[in-house]
């Protein structure tokens, strides 16, 4: 007969100190609304998001294959610079739209609904003053910039696509300044399921133009859906859009919006200027495809960091500005998470770089060093993520902005030196290079933001990590 257990033993190893701390521990998260409020937003971003990532990953690989590697470099190209412009259209009213709403839905609703009207009504007018511009203007781009003339009909369904874009994040934005983060991952995931048939019909009956069509489709039934969402949040919190006092509001909003905006624009200009540069190398849109590819697994990895870091912003804009231990905790565990998270993808992926290039076609596989370096680039971007919500939060938008002022000047600096010697390597090698620049402007700026903070509450200052 087996001998009974030794029952000393047995309650001494469940009495360890390590099982105690665990226990309270896991007692003292359970226990903290604050903690279980960052991972209830967090859970629905990330589940909505990256669903829809892997569908539109699936998209991109189909379309590859369908199409061939050049025309998915003019489908990609047309459409990063939709993204460009649309971000440019946006005028950083996302953020702005995220930062006011979370401040005023609850204490002030009449300020929140003059800021979601003025915002609503000049992201508008200047979406589509932009799209008529790059309408009438699309046979000079895709003569002069694209080098392709036969593309002009595919520039004025990219200015469509830029419209729609433009103002569903700004949508985004507000629905996150209600933490509504359920509303935009079902979105999201409508988005995901949507882009994969869309693109793939347009594809099979018009080429690029087609695939360009299923963005758009896509886009607007989005920005009609968020819509709907917004007017329901609205009703919630008796927040009524009205024009009266926005004027009043419109300096404070433009004191935050430029700056934004302007950091929100500068990384997009600067990677459409080095795809240009690369395009008018030798076999430049075969570079730009697989640097396209290999930058898609890139967003996959910053994302979920991203999501972890995106909640911080209306959370902290919605806390008492003297609630520092709240800030300090809720940091502390998203940065933890967000390193962890974006070191373990990383990983995956540089262990298997080929096989993940391969989906695309055997002719990415090639290029597996572009997509290591773009993976690197992914982690330090993720490690100072945490940081800029954080930044944003306070309202200091133009020390942000000279952070990404760093960024591109590494970056462009960087894909001239190397651009005629490593064509798509040059550029992950500067995406590397502006990373690391940024994330040290980055956690300068945070620390030397907390040392004030402290000193203006006569409170003591905090490591904050």
């Amino acid at each position: 007969m087996p001998l009974p257990p030794n029952q000393d033993n047995s309650r001494a190893g469940a009495s360890s100190p390590v099982v105690i701390r665990l226990r309270q521990f896991v007692h003292k998260v359970i226990k903290d609304v604050e903690i279980i409020r960052l991972a209830r937003n967090v859970a629905w971003s990330s589940f909505g998001v990256v669903l829809s990532q892997v569908i539109t990953f699936v998209s991109y690989v189909a379309l590859a294959r369908y199409i061939g590697k050049e025309r998915f470099g003019e489908v990609t190209i047309i459409q990063g610079t939709a993204n460009t412009v649309s971000a440019f259209a946006g005028l950083g009213f996302g953020i702005t739209a995220t930062k006011y709403i979370a401040e005023l839905r609850q204490r002030e609703p009449a300020q929140a609904g003059s800021v979601m009207a003025m915002i609503s009504l000049i992201t508008l007018i200047w979406t589509a003053l932009l799209t008529i511009v790059i309408w009438v203007a699309a046979p000079e781009i895709a003569t002069e910039i694209l080098k392709r003339p036969e593309l002009a009909s595919a520039v004025r369904i990219g200015a469509i696509l830029l419209f729609f874009t433009a103002i569903m994040n700004v949508q985004n934005g507000a629905l996150a300044g209600f933490e509504s983060f359920d509303a935009v991952a079902k979105t999201s995931m409508l988005r995901g399921f949507l882009i994969f048939p869309f693109l793939l019909a347009g594809a099979a009956m018009g080429g690029v133009r087609g695939a360009l069509v299923g963005f758009a489709a896509v886009a607007a039934l989005i920005c009609a859906v968020n819509y709907n969402l917004l007017r329901r949040r609205c009703n919630l919190y008796s927040i009524a859009l009205s024009l009266r006092g926005g004027l009043a509001r419109l300096r404070q909003l433009a004191a935050f919006s430029i700056p934004a905006f302007l950091a929100n624009i500068l990384p997009a200009p600067c990677l459409s200027l080095a795809q240009l540069l690369l395009v008018r190398q030798p076999g430049g849109y075969g570079d730009v495809a697989i640097f396209s590819a290999a930058f898609q697994i890139r967003t996959g990895i910053v994302l979920i960091p991203a999501l972890l870091s995106q909640p911080l912003v209306p959370m902290f804009a919605s806390f008492h500005a003297n609630n520092t231990s709240s800030r300090n905790k809720l940091l502390r565990a998203t940065c933890a998470a967000t390193l962890v998270v974006s070191v373990v993808l990383a990983a995956i992926v540089c262990a298997f770089p080929k096989y993940i290039m391969l989906a695309y076609g055997h002719a990415f596989t090639e290029q597996s060093p572009v997509l290591i370096l773009l993976v690197v680039s992914a982690v330090i971007a993720s490690a100072s993520s945490p940081f800029m919500s954080a930044t944003i939060s306070t309202g200091k938008m133009w020390t942000l902005f000279m952070t990404y002022a760093a960024w591109g000047t590494a970056f462009l600096i960087t894909t001239y030196l190397l651009l005629p010697s490593l064509h798509a390597t040059a550029l992950a090698c500067a995406y590397v290079a502006g990373d690391s620049v940024q994330a040290i402007f980055v956690l300068l700026t945070h620390f030397r933001n907390e040392r004030q903070r402290a000193a203006s509450f006569a409170l003591d200052p905090e490591c904050v990590v």
